[in-house]
């Protein structure tokens, strides 16, 4: 699995410009980056996250204008500069010996999200299966060598809820405090949004909306007014574009706001190709030449 890390000028033009599976899934996702520097119309591979087979590797990515600034009280002086992001596969965290929090190249990383939190119809996060005790070592661990320590929210077994949990102004608020209840419980420096997808289905239960990439913006919003501290947010984005509340194609900038209100965001280039679709071909191509005919996953 293959995510491109982009800046938040690129997210705009990402914004205006997948999996089938049944309900529940055999298996949460892996992740892995490809960098986007700002200002080049190139991209390159970077080595993979992959947190289900249980290794994690670095990946450069670009630094956002506003994910930085002076380190909060009592907490490491962070590394700053470009972004090399990792996924923790806290679904696997007791799995051996060989696969837990101290076994992570913490010198390669400025920032590693723990996966997955899960939503739940109540608006609440469900951490079973992720071994959320390891949560604490894991904060504490980054934040010995100056990482930033972030929770992915979602995932795609966890995304059943999110439509739901950000459908409304009440279930908005209900579900910033959820969030931010986590951030403070777990001394998390920031959230990592993994919402597979905005508008379309991953799983066949999830709830969808046409407008949850709007509502999404909203929720946003509000989590920014009510975070405690500058929070560090990205998000993982499908290959397919986001959607607007009639159901098409956003246009005219009018989600450009989810590019100031994240720090960063990855676009889930992975599954483009596999079991499941009419032809074969990589999992993760960097072209759309690979898969003109938009017959396969992404």
């Amino acid at each position: 699995m293959s995510l491109v890390s982009i800046s938040k000028s690129a997210l705009a033009v990402l914004l205006a410009v997948s999996s089938v599976s049944a309900c529940p899934p055999g298996s949460r996702h892996s992740q892995a980056i490809n960098a986007v520097k700002p200002g080049s119309n190139t991209t390159g591979p970077a080595p993979a996250t992959q947190p289900g087979s249980g290794s994690t590797a670095p990946a450069p990515a670009t630094q956002p204008g506003s994910g930085t600034g002076p380190a909060p009280a009592g907490q490491p002086t962070f590394k700053t500069g470009m972004i090399s992001a990792g996924y923790f596969a806290g679904f696997h965290a007791k799995r051996s010996k060989a696969f837990n929090v101290e076994q992570i190249p913490w010198s390669k990383y400025t920032d590693v999200k723990y996966s997955f939190a899960e939503t739940a119809s109540d608006g609440s996060l469900d951490y079973t299966g992720s071994h959320e005790e390891e949560i604490p070592k894991f904060v504490k661990a980054a934040h010995a060598n100056g990482v930033k320590a972030q929770l992915a929210i979602g995932g795609w077994s966890g995304s059943i809820h999110w439509g739901n949990n950000v459908a409304t102004a009440a279930n908005r608020t209900a579900f910033v405090k959820t969030c931010l209840d986590a951030v403070k419980k777990y001394d998390l420096d920031g959230l990592d949004f993994d919402w597979e997808y905005p508008g379309r289905k991953g799983l066949s239960c999830n709830t969808v909306s046409p407008e949850d990439s709007l509502n999404f913006i909203e929720f946003l919003k509000e989590l920014r007014k009510a975070e405690p501290k500058k929070l560090w947010l990205s998000a993982a984005v499908s290959l397919f574009p986001y959607t607007n509340k009639e159901g098409q194609r956003s246009a005219n900038n009018e989600l450009a706001p989810m590019a100031e209100l994240l720090d960063y965001s990855m676009i889930m280039g992975y599954d483009v190709f596999g079991a499941w679709a009419a032809t074969g071909g990589p999992n993760a191509p960097l072209s759309f030449a690979c898969d003109s005919k938009r017959n396969n996953q992404g």
